[in-house]
């Protein structure tokens, strides 16, 4: 039996057992440092007696500095030679050891550039590949100071201000400190498998500026389109479980036209992708592998901000699709003024817009709505779109007592407000979609 191996194998599981309980134990100012850390081997390099392993133990009866610190750390590497010269000052007294989580390899090569760059050698003992005593003082930034007393118990937790000859000889004489504590922000939890802020991972998403999400059909979310700004102009736009038309018709048009099927043109090899029609199948399978979810968040913005990010996620999402506006000559359902007649204006009360498919009723509200309404709505099959020719801007109050899908019934209702839908041909943006070849 190799007893040897043996009493080594234990020795590892003691060590594997008793930092698994480290871990989860985080040292304050105040604590004691366990039995386990004192004892733990701590590779070196840099030692003065050429040691390759130490011990804390072997500091015992000296303040101890840990100096967390790492090779790309700009302010930890200025701090280097201070503390290689307050080591040479207190040696008697002071133990520093400069703790880095970086390979041997790492740390050496370093070493040896900035000795050619400053023409400095530091004579600090370097404790390489550690991981336990990370643990037990976890922290965000670096570097970062632990100061143990030489009975073993945290004294201090610091920043770098408070490396100076004069508090380290003040806590010699003293045997206390008033040393500021470094004030790290609290750790959140994050899993970098994970997406960000999804359950949680990475906070809560309060301090938000920019999010943009996309996914395929989600069961169980409304279908539709919204949009939302808070008091302080936060934005958040959101497109559930809709064809990609609807997102391209929504980003060109915004607030101001409607692309709907009678003002867009599909050029693709693949129209399906965009827009359903009953050469794709199942209605069912299709919205399964051809609708979308979508939102986008988007701090210090108004509506038309949120339109025009929408357009550059789509140009990012679906690269080889081209949108484009341009002009057609198409016939139109036209809203006009009657010569002669007086102008519709707001009434007193809320603001009030209720479509039902036997009428329509508008108060306080403009022309535009009930333009958008009736393409949306009403026309969104249909071959001929309403357009707005009255010049009308100013809030009006109407009601239309008839059946929306009947165009000249309508016109009839609006006579007696000074307004007439008539068809006739007129030159009018429609929405392309067109493939695109991607470099």
């Amino acid at each position: 039996m190799n007893v040897k191996f043996y009493v080594r194998a234990l020795l590892c599981l003691y060590l594997s057992l008793s930092l698994h309980h480290l871990a989860a134990q985080e040292l304050k100012v105040g604590d004691t440092l366990p039995p386990e850390l004192w004892s733990l081997p701590l590779n070196v390099i840099s030692h003065p007696s050429g040691k390759e392993t130490i011990t804390l133990d072997e500091y015992k009866g000296k303040l101890i500095i840990l100096d967390f610190w790492a090779t790309w750390c700009n302010p930890c590497v200025a701090m280097l030679p201070k503390m290689d010269s307050l080591q040479k000052e207190f040696a008697k007294q002071v133990q520093i050891l400069a703790l880095t989580y970086q390979t041997t390899k790492e740390v050496d090569e370093f070493m040896k550039k900035y000795t050619r760059r400053t023409a400095r050698e530091l004579k600090l003992t370097m404790v390489i590949e550690e991981k336990a005593l990370h643990q037990a003082f976890p922290h965000i930034y670096i570097p970062h100071y632990v100061w143990v007393s030489p009975e073993g118990k945290v004294k201090a937790i610091t920043g770098h201000e408070e490396i100076t000859a004069e508090k380290i000889r003040s806590f010699l004489k003293n045997g206390e400190t008033t040393l500021a504590t470094k004030a790290d922000p609290t750790s959140i939890a994050y899993d970098s498998s994970k997406p960000f802020l999804v359950n949680g991972n990475g906070g809560d998403g309060k301090n938000l500026v920019y999010q943009s999400v996309l996914t395929r059909y989600t069961e169980g979310l409304p279908d539709g389109f919204s949009i939302r700004l808070d008091s302080i102009g936060n934005g958040k736009l959101s497109l559930f479980n809709v064809p990609l038309h609807w997102y391209y018709l929504k980003a060109y048009g915004a607030d101001s036209v409607w692309f709907g099927p009678s003002r867009t043109e599909v050029h693709m090899k693949d129209p399906h992708r965009v827009v359903y029609s009953d050469s794709c199948g199942p209605y069912e399978d299709w919205k399964n592998r051809y609708t979308y979810c979508y939102q986008l968040v988007l701090s210090a913005a108004s509506r038309l901000n949120l339109f025009n990010a929408l357009r550059e996620d789509l140009r990012r999402m679906f690269p080889d699709i081209e949108a484009t506006i341009e002009p057609r000559r198409k016939l139109c359902w036209v809203l006009s003024r009657l010569d002669g007649h007086k102008i519709p204006i707001a009434s007193e009360g809320a603001y009030v817009s209720r479509m039902e498919p036997t009428g329509y009723t508008l108060q306080n509200g403009r022309l535009k709505g009930l333009v958008w309404n009736m393409n949306m709505f009403v026309l969104q099959q249909s071959a001929i779109p309403l357009i707005d020719e009255t010049g009308i801007t100013h809030k009006i109050s109407l009601q239309i007592n008839a059946r929306l899908n009947d165009m000249v019934s309508v016109s009839k209702e609006l006579e007696k407000y000074g307004l007439q839908i008539i068809q006739e041909y007129r030159d009018i943006n429609v929405l392309v979609l067109r493939d695109k070849e991607v470099k």
